[in-house]
């Protein structure tokens, strides 16, 4: 349910300014990650990190490089995967920014593991591992409340509000 024009990594159409493109980045990575376009999101994330590095946005950068690993774990490229999610965590782990491995988690489950038994960023994966838990159950019940069955029904002044 993704709008066309980030489908489509159209950001030219919108009326994004440049200090907000790495944001949206971060969107349409996760976007070519569910569309399952890994070389295409490996082609272009050198764009995505030079953008992160005007600013420069170190969260930008994270989901970047987590989006690399993943992507090269699902290429079968595992060496690369682990190295640039050791990356991503080594950048994260000191300001316990987790949520980024947490909400892509689903990509990277294996590669944690692999970590873990090498001993590298244990509290931290196991940190984002617990949180991942919840994450995930609270997604399912939003998914299944708000985008399964029939739509509410607004009233005139909510759909009024709404526009």
């Amino acid at each position: 349910m993704i709008p066309l024009w980030i489908d489509e990594g159209e950001f030219n159409s919108s009326r994004l300014l440049f200090p907000s493109m790495s944001y949206f980045n971060i969107v349409y990575g996760r976007v070519l990650l569910i569309k399952g376009e890994y070389l295409k999101l490996l082609g272009i994330s050198e764009h995505f990190l030079s953008i992160a590095s005007i600013f420069p946005n170190l969260l930008t950068s994270i989901y970047t490089t987590i989006y690399i690993a993943a992507s090269n774990e699902r290429i079968y490229r595992r060496a690369e995967a682990l190295e640039c999610l050791r990356q991503a965590l080594d950048m994260a782990v000191e300001d316990k920014l987790y949520m980024p491995f947490v909400e892509n988690c689903d990509f990277l489950n294996s590669l944690f593991e692999e970590l873990y038994n090498q001993g590298i960023h244990k509290v931290a994966i196991l940190s984002i591992l617990e949180l991942y838990k919840p994450y995930q159950k609270s997604i399912k019940k939003i998914i299944d409340e708000c985008f399964k069955g029939s739509k509410p029904k607004l009233t005139e002044r909510e759909m009024e509000l709404a526009a």
